[in-house]
């Protein structure tokens, strides 16, 4: 949703000094939107692109604004000094566009959605949230509130997926967009994907495992029937149904979806594989009771079903209690079987499991 480039009007007139500041910026940025369009990291031309523009264009201009929602979007979230430095960048562009009488007020929603990802806690996600969808509500575009309010779900999702008061709330932005969509949007379309795999999620979450099934299987239904390709979106329904089937104990459900996601995925040689459904081990008692840990490697071999169906023991440390938790709960696993020639093979790989306390 947010806007990776944009245009900057740029003027003719220009003194030697001034060409030469011209001539950094346009440099910095054509580096950040040739990164961005070839899909590599873009965040040292994004900062270079928005420091030069500050002294270019000025630090309340409208320009600096959209350069610092394409800087703050190069950050990540995975510590708290870069969420506050988000922040403080998305919190800059919404002061600018707030301040400026030219600016339509949609313009405040892509930096709302930022403070919205970058902000510590549920509450105040949830009110950047409900502050992006009353401005979506102002503009009378029902389309847009409705997506927007799919958009919202998924950040409570991405971001507090564990925590029943989110999913609630997710769950109201759904229900709300999906009552929109029923009248106005075709049932074959990723938008209508979208909203079922987050439903599904959420009624996951909720312990609604039928509902979250049915959901998943209209994705499937879409893809089968109308979509010509595959999508990210649909790896992920079918992961998610092979997990459900499992936890319901229906081993050949959950065996059609592993070997519809090989099918989906090209296998190279030395390609390991990954499993799509997980048991955790059980920590041995007298090994915790004394604060001892381990860990376990494993050679397993993986049937045409996408079954382990052989596990050997290579090497551990810890003691047998370690390698027979370890065992017990591989032995459980699922993965998508590797295809040879269009079939389903029998393959090996390695697996370590680690007992850690407090883990």
């Amino acid at each position: 949703m947010l806007k990776a480039l944009i245009p900057l009007a740029i003027s003719a007139a220009l003194s030697t000094s001034v060409a030469a500041q011209e001539t950094s910026f346009n440099h910095a940025y054509q580096k950040y939107k040739d990164a961005v369009e070839s899909g590599q990291p873009a965040g040292q031309y994004a900062k270079a692109a928005y420091a030069l523009g500050v002294e270019k264009f000025g630090k309340d201009s409208v320009n600096v604004a959209n350069l610092a929602i394409n800087y703050a979007g190069t950050l990540g979230v995975h510590s708290k000094e870069l969420r506050e430095q988000r922040s403080e960048l998305y919190q800059r562009a919404l002061s600018i566009f707030a301040n400026d009488k030219e600016t339509s007020e949609l313009a405040k929603i892509d930096p709302l959605f930022g403070l919205a990802e970058s902000a510590d806690g549920r509450i105040d996600t949830t009110d950047y949230l409900e502050q992006a969808i009353e401005v979506a509500s102002k503009s009378k575009d029902f389309k847009l509130l409705a997506d927007l309010r799919v958009n919202a779900a998924q950040v409570l999702i991405r971001r507090f997926h564990f925590k029943p008061h989110a999913m609630t709330q997710a769950r109201e932005y759904l229900d709300k967009a999906e009552s929109y969509y029923q009248s106005h949007v075709a049932n074959n379309t990723l938008e209508y994907v979208r909203i079922n795999l987050y439903q599904a999620i959420v009624h996951g979450a909720r312990g609604n495992k039928n509902e979250s099934i049915e959901r998943l299987t209209n994705v499937i239904k879409v893809f089968d029937d109308n979509l010509e390709f595959d999508h990210l979106l649909e790896l992920q329904a079918r992961s998610m149904l092979v997990e459900l089937y499992e936890q319901k104990g229906d081993r050949d459900s959950a065996t059609e979806h592993s070997l519809a996601i090989a099918k989906m995925r090209p296998w190279s040689d030395d390609a390991e594989q990954v499993p799509i459904y997980r048991v955790h081990p059980k920590y041995p008692i007298s090994a915790a009771r004394w604060g001892k840990e381990g860990w376990v490697e494993m050679q397993i071999t993986i049937d045409p079903a996408g079954l382990v169906e052989q596990v050997t023991v290579l090497d551990s440390d810890g003691g047998s209690k370690f390698e027979r938790e370890a065992r017990k709960a591989v032995e459980q696993w699922r993965y998508a079987p590797k295809f040879e020639n269009g079939q389903p093979v029998a393959a090996t790989t390695k697996v370590r499991l680690d007992f850690k306390l407090g883990s």
